[in-house]
């Protein structure tokens, strides 16, 4: 109230000031006696100051942040709407949006897809230059908020206690963004938001069959951007990888590659026939376990005979001479869910021929098997290898 008064009479004494001289002398004493009124003087200093404070918290113009959308309730419906993105898939499916927070994410999706960000929620700490990274870190942020203006549609002021009900860590980092979810991979229509596509040299499909762990989702989608994967496909109930948890395990790399859900395997082998044109009897890979004896089709264990290590599938070049395969032919690797392995469908796919099985060897004796992200990464990296040492490698992805 006292800010607001202040500015009225800021505006009135600035006024009176032009016009005093204009004024007979026996008038002049009342416009005196209010210039230099306590109550003008000091309304005025307040409003100063006040003004000075919205417009140096941060080197953020005044334009950018409205002081009066600042969300100090837990009960908004702003703060509802995030905490139901945070917590239910339903709720992200529906609004195809999700939330990301901290400042490294933040800043990488305003870097690498502004358009994409809808409303992001900053505490004074940050706009001043603090919060939970470094101070270079934060003027960065800060410095991608002004250059983004015209993509956001809404930046606002949050405080300390309210962000936490927003955020998914224990110790939140000052900021917090709704942002949208990009469209799903299509080979014809690559999504604007997308580095890797199909008209990359010797594709290759990265399938998760059920992985329900975020930290290995979000570790093998930053494999797969690192490598240039062309897309991730999910079946059988994976993990949703815009659960905040996956999306801070991928370090921004969800937002950066292709992604696509099915809901059945002979979906997911008919997008990858027909769309991708990927010949899945011949380049389709499931990852299996190395073992000596065949098991039966009961579980994803075949004969190391049957099963080649990852290192002698051609993922880049022809098994036969080495040619370069010119991206003509499409690949596939597909990872089973941890502990459990590969789903009953898969497995029956296996026995019958239909697909091909690969495994990472490992010393006799040392472990039964490898974490699923772990097995991924170590394929995912042979496959950009053979890009390099082949001449397949694009500089450009």
């Amino acid at each position: 109230l006292l800010v607001a008064v202040g500015g009225i009479t800021t505006a009135i004494k600035n006024q009176c000031t032009k016009i005093q001289h204009s004024f007979h002398h026996h008038h002049q004493g009342w416009v005196n006696l209010f210039l230099n009124h306590p109550f003008t003087t000091t309304a005025a200093t307040l409003s100063s100051i006040t003004t000075q404070r919205h417009l140096s918290t941060s080197s953020i113009n005044n334009h950018l942040i409205n002081y009066n959308d600042e969300i100090t309730s837990a009960k908004s419906n702003t703060v509802k709407y995030i905490k139901k993105l945070k917590d239910k898939k339903k709720s992200r499916a529906e609004s195809k949006q999700t939330i990301i927070e901290g400042i490294r994410l933040v800043t990488d999706v305003l870097l690498y897809q502004p358009t994409l960000v809808s409303h992001v929620l900053c505490t004074n700490e940050i706009l001043s230059g603090g919060g939970g990274g470094n101070n270079e870190e934060v003027k960065y942020l800060i410095q991608l908020l002004q250059e983004q203006q015209e993509n956001v549609d809404r930046i606002s002021l949050i405080s300390d206690d309210v962000i936490k009900a927003c955020a998914d860590t224990v110790t939140p980092q000052g900021v917090v963004a709704v942002v949208d979810i990009p469209p799903i991979y299509s080979p014809s229509s690559l999504t604007a938001t997308a580095t890797t596509g199909s008209t990359a040299p010797n594709p290759l499909y990265l399938v998760l069959d059920g992985l329900s762990d975020p930290g290995n989702v979000g570790t093998l989608l930053r494999s797969s951007l690192a490598v240039s994967v062309t897309a991730v496909l999910l079946v059988h109930n994976s993990c949703d990888v815009w659960n905040p948890k996956a999306i801070r395990s991928a370090m921004g790399a969800t937002f950066r590659i292709p992604i696509r859900r099915f809901d059945t395997f002979d979906n997911l082998i008919d997008f990858l026939n027909v769309d991708c044109g990927v010949n899945t009897k011949e380049r389709f890979y499931a990852a299996t376990m190395d073992v000596a004896e065949e098991e039966g089709p009961e579980t994803e264990k075949v004969s190391a005979s049957s099963s080649p290590a990852y290192y002698e599938v051609g993922w880049a070049y022809n098994n036969d001479n080495n040619a370069n395969l010119g991206g003509s032919n499409p690949a596939v690797l597909c990872l089973g869910k941890e502990g459990e392995g590969l789903h009953p469908e898969i497995r029956e796919a296996l026995s019958k021929g239909n697909i091909k099985s690969v495994h990472v060897p490992m010393e006799p004796g040392s472990m039964e098997s490898l974490n699923a992200a772990v097995c991924g990464s170590v394929v995912l990296f042979e496959y950009l290898r053979q890009k390099r040492v082949y001449g397949t490698y694009n500089d450009d992805l």
